[in-house]
């Protein structure tokens, strides 16, 4: 068995290791002596890249991310000890994360000393999850409605109305409501374009 340490002090086996149930709780409970945050996760196919050859992003757990809001009792380099991540990681984490889960937490008047801080940031990473995917599906729309748009206007002339062959075009046009695009159609596109926008923006 080889352990592979890469350039960034991260820590893997060079293969997969067969563990009876047994010594796999050991493992487990012997990583727990080293780090305050350890968490299985299950998987139906291997990784090929690892750690010590190749350096990847991992996603921060509301455990990790609780251990953050410790300032008082914890700094950047007992944190980055604690969840072997390295110090610029927690040190950038802390700068993003706090400010905007403190702020989401105010917004709502919840009670930091009452409640559940686990699956507290749990619900705030749900709700920010969320939201970007919305963006996201926000984005794409407009960017339909557009191309809609500036067909619509380059191919029909005023007073005519402007029946799109392409299925793109009318998958955006029926949920508005419109077969074919006219002098209001067009309009429509270009009211819900604005909407889109100012949403983007905020």
């Amino acid at each position: 068995m080889s352990i592979l340490i890469g350039d960034k002090w991260g820590v893997d086996f060079d293969a997969p290791i067969k563990m009876s149930s047994e010594q796999k709780d050991k493992f487990i409970g012997f990583l727990k002596t080293l780090f305050s945050v350890v968490e299985e996760e299950y998987t139906g196919e291997l990784r090929v890249d690892r750690i010590g050859d190749k350096l990847f992003m991992k996603e921060w757990t509301s455990a990790e991310l609780a251990l953050l809001l410790e300032v008082e009792t914890k700094d950047t380099d007992m944190v980055a000890e604690e969840l072997g991540r390295s110090w610029m990681s927690v040190d950038i984490k802390r700068g993003e994360f706090i400010p905007k889960y403190l702020a989401w937490v105010r917004e709502r008047g919840i009670d930091l000393l009452s409640a559940n801080t686990k699956e507290l940031i749990k619900e705030f990473m749900k709700e920010k999850q969320d939201l970007i995917i919305s963006r996201r599906r926000k984005r794409t729309e407009l960017r339909k409605l557009r191309e809609a748009y500036n067909l619509t206007r380059r191919e029909r002339a005023p007073g005519q109305i402007f029946f799109p062959g392409s299925e793109k075009v009318q998958s955006v046009l029926k949920p508005l409501g419109l077969e074919g695009v006219d002098d209001e159609g067009e309009r429509k596109l270009l009211k819900r374009i604005k909407i889109l926008e100012k949403e983007l923006e905020e």
